[in-house]
């Protein structure tokens, strides 16, 4: 029978007959015949269903019949680079002309010839004062003593005269009231001098006093007295461990400890050796003699003059120009005047030094001060710069000093003295001259 118009003949594909590639080929050919004849009707009038083609399959290409892929082309080689041109060699520079400040300078002259002898930084010079330069062009104030003005570095120029020194006195006691504890009769180790205390008590007190309030060194010396009493010898057996937590409330304990262990030690060799053929006890067949040693003590420098004395302190460690002129002042009654940095501060606002300069300023106050009024002021002029001239909020009002202040005339504006000017201080990491550690402390040892 022939197929009807708009179906598609299918060759049957034997089971064993050509082989996959052909019937594949065969099956695509009937499927687009019946793809084009979709549109027609049969003969009843109905159209057919399409036919869905056939899913295509890749039909892997025959080995041998792939075609390789063209090598790729060598990149032709970099040309080489030229080699750098070698930099040529720099020109030596010149020789510079030797400045005139690089000659050679003229000999100094001998230290007796020099009387006047410059202050050691013209930095910060005080307002309404006249140049470090210019100071030797200046004649001291009436009533300043030739001789004096020539021991002072400054020339005698910023001395204040005995009567103006006398005023801030009389009026400091005004305010504060007259320093009761300085007490003059310090010949008798038992007496009421330096506050009963030995010279050796007042060195240690002193130390103790540095970098700390006066408070807190009491309390470290009564720690002290308080475990060994009068016997320095147990102090130094107890060793610096021991001293050290007794004098804790004071700070810095292990640097003061082991200072005051040092100078201990060095007053036990001394002693040690002076005692070695003194006072032997005991008895019996073997003859056996027991030594007592005597007491750890200075006071051996009562009679000592007051240079001996000051070199004889300042030959310990920590022990600089100021402990020692405390030492001097309110233990063995000499004429000294320490400069702390209370004094050195307010003595630049009183006009009696141009710069804070704490060991210059000590030369020339201790040079041209009233030695009667020595103790006193120092210990007012602490309080003072304690209680109200302190160094950066200072209380003018109703302060007995302004007809003699230079720096309340000026309207109390802190001048280039006191801008950034350092006070010469020491420090725990290096002492200046063996000084003092405790030169910017709050306190000096005063006698309870």
């Amino acid at each position: 029978m022939p197929p009807s118009r708009g179906t598609a003949t299918v060759a049957a594909v034997p089971r064993r007959g050509p082989p996959r590639r052909a019937a594949a080929a065969a099956a695509a050919a009937a499927a687009s015949a019946a793809a084009a004849n979709v549109g027609d009707v049969d003969a009843v009038g109905n159209s057919p269903l399409p036919v869905r083609p056939a899913k295509r399959r890749r039909t892997p290409t025959a080995a041998g019949t792939r075609v390789k892929a063209e090598p790729h082309a060598k990149a032709e080689p970099r040309a080489e680079a030229e080699p750098r041109a070698k930099a040529k060699p720099r020109a030596k520079a010149e020789p510079r002309a030797k400045a005139a400040c690089h000659a050679k300078a003229e000999p100094r002259a001998p230290a007796s010839a020099r009387v006047k002898a410059e202050p050691r930084s013209q930095e910060g010079v005080r307002a309404g004062c006249p140049p470090v330069a210019d100071i030797e062009a200046l004649a001291p104030p009436p009533g300043i003593d030739p001789a004096i003005a020539a021991a002072d570095p400054w020339g005698g120029v910023y001395l204040p005269s005995p009567a103006a020194a006398q005023r801030v006195t009389d009026g400091l006691i005004l305010m504060y009231g007259r320093p009761s504890h300085v007490q003059r009769n310090v010949d008798a180790p038992d007496g009421d001098g330096g506050g009963g205390r030995s010279v050796l008590d007042a060195l240690v007190s002193t130390i103790l006093s540095q970098n700390t309030t006066g408070a807190n060194s009491r309390r470290a010396f009564a720690g002290i007295k308080a475990r060994w009493g009068d016997d320095w010898r147990a102090v130094r057996a107890a060793g610096a461990d021991a001293l050290a937590d007794a004098i804790r409330p004071g700070g810095l304990a292990a640097i003061k400890a082991g200072r005051i262990i040092a100078i201990l030690d060095d007053l036990a060799a001394n002693a040690d050796r002076r005692g070695a053929g003194g006072d032997h006890r005991g008895g019996g067949e073997a003859g056996a003699a027991t030594a007592v040693l005597p007491p750890l003590s200075l006071e051996h420098l009562r009679n000592a003059d007051s240079d001996t004395a000051k070199a004889a302190l300042t030959a310990y460690p920590g022990v600089g120009p100021k402990t020692a002129s405390c030492v001097l002042l309110f233990a063995l009654d000499r004429p000294e005047f320490p400069v702390d940095t209370h004094v050195a501060r307010l003595a630049a606002r009183l006009g009696w030094a141009p710069v804070i300069d704490r060991e210059v300023t000590y030369a020339s106050l201790n040079a041209g001060l009233p030695p009667q009024l020595r103790a006193d002021l120092h210990v007012l002029l602490v309080t003072h710069g304690r209680r109200r001239c302190g160094a950066r909020a200072p209380r003018c009002e109703g302060c007995a000093l302004t007809a003699d202040c230079a720096f309340f005339q000026k309207g109390g504006v802190p001048s280039d003295v006191e801008k950034g000017s350092s006070s010469n201080g020491a420090t725990l990491s290096g002492r200046r001259r063996g000084g003092d550690v405790g030169v910017d402390s709050d306190d000096s040892w005063k006698p309870a």
